[in-house]
């Protein structure tokens, strides 16, 4: 076994031992697989339809602290089919979009900032909540590496937990909200701010907020007016 490969395997390991001592903390883990209600219909009435994620393209190379390669471990909700940005079935994608508007409401966001906190959801993830990055420990719905997963309350026992997720992404958006303002700032900044962790375009959060997020978040706007 090379080195890359006994590093995956202890990491799965670990994941899922961690992932199964969970369910003394009220996780249920399940064996079935993808079990999500088979009520859902596609019609055109669907206005999330306009949303919904295509499946991305798979990573070759795999870092070693990576969650990209880990199980997919149920938990009494819908899963991903995959770690791979959006492929998720509707229903899936549909929940998770759920969540997320209704995260944004609690914490009383405005139709523009939940916008835009579904526009990084999609951009991040395809609304998966099992996508993962093969380059880095990010995961879920907003891609968060574990330090910025911990700082806003995500654990080896919730990460995967589809509302743990959205409520993380809407606390840390509103977060970088404030941080924009702050620093008097453009809209692009806050997606930046959330990519990047900083506003330096260290690692391109600005160039990408220009041409994916900015334009997403506003067709996103006009779904939302659709909605209410």
């Amino acid at each position: 076994m090379t080195k890359v490969n006994y590093r995956m395997a202890l990491l799965g390991f670990v994941s899922a031992f961690a992932l199964t001592a969970c369910a003394n903390s009220n996780v249920t883990i399940l064996a079935a697989k993808n079990a999500v209600s088979d009520n859902y219909v596609e019609t055109r009435a669907d206005l999330y339809l306009e949303l919904y994620a295509m499946k991305g393209f798979s990573y070759r190379n795999i870092a070693g602290h990576s969650l990209y390669s880990t199980p997919i471990i149920e938990n009494g909700q819908p899963r991903g089919n995959s770690r791979i940005w959006g492929d998720a079935r509707k229903e899936v994608q549909r929940m998770s979009i759920d969540a997320i508007r209704a995260e944004a409401r609690k914490a009383g966001m405005s139709v523009e900032q939940e916008a835009m906190v579904l526009a990084i959801a999609y951009i991040e993830s395809g609304f998966n909540p099992d996508a993962a990055a093969g380059t880095t420990s990010a995961q879920g719905l907003g891609q968060f590496i574990r330090k910025t997963g911990a700082h806003y309350g995500l654990t080896d026992c919730n990460r995967w937990n589809i509302h743990e997720q959205s409520r993380a992404l809407v606390e840390h958006t509103l977060d970088n909200y404030v941080a924009v303002e702050r620093a008097a700032l453009g809209l692009e900044y806050v997606y930046a701010r959330h990519h990047d962790g900083s506003f330096t375009n260290a690692y391109g959060g600005v160039d990408l907020a220009i041409m994916k997020v900015v334009p997403k978040y506003r067709e996103i706007i006009a779904i939302l007016g659709k909605l209410r």
